[in-house]
């Protein structure tokens, strides 16, 4: 688990991963799919478990276990007009809190950080909010994203046409 700064080194580590963090909520309130996508490494996973305590995707129920060629289908699939369950697109706004990082000895990051996200859709609002946990890479001056695990309050939390990318 993730614990706080200690000294300047970590407070630097923690802001960068800040930034990262606030950029991704930022393409994905933009229905910037693009740039969300170019955040994630080539062998990326992004998981959201059906149940909270989840530990392994193989043996659990998920809403999503994707790599990121399903990702970047789901992302097609919202931005057409096609996608006639997503038009017009719901609008939504993320906040990201209580962010805590901690390097590994791979030079990895494991950093996870709560969110609520509001949408928008059809003249309805809705909230929902979880944990996300990340394990990040170095990407020059930035991250990318190896993997993504999206952390639901409870299976009933998704419904069948949501359409928010998390």
């Amino acid at each position: 688990m993730p614990t706080p700064p200690k000294n300047t080194a970590d407070q630097a580590l923690l802001q960068s991963v800040t930034a990262f963090l606030y950029q991704e909520a930022k393409y994905l309130d933009a229905l910037d799919y693009d740039s969300w996508l170019g955040l994630f490494t080539e062998d990326a996973r992004y998981w959201i478990p059906l149940k909270r305590d989840a530990k392994d995707h193989a043996a659990e129920l998920n809403h999503a276990y994707d790599n990121l060629l399903m990702l970047r289908l789901r992302a097609e699939r919202k931005s057409t007009p096609d996608g006639w369950g997503q038009q017009p697109p719901p609008a939504t706004s993320r906040v990201i809190g209580n962010i805590e990082v901690a390097q590994q000895t791979d030079g990895t990051v494991q950093a996870e950080c709560t969110f609520i996200c509001w949408q928008w859709y059809r003249g309805k609002t809705g909230s929902m909010g979880g944990r996300l946990f990340y394990t990040l890479e170095p990407a020059g001056d930035s991250w990318k994203i190896r993997f993504k695990k999206v952390q639901l309050p409870a299976p009933e939390v998704i419904t069948g046409a949501d359409g928010v990318m998390y």
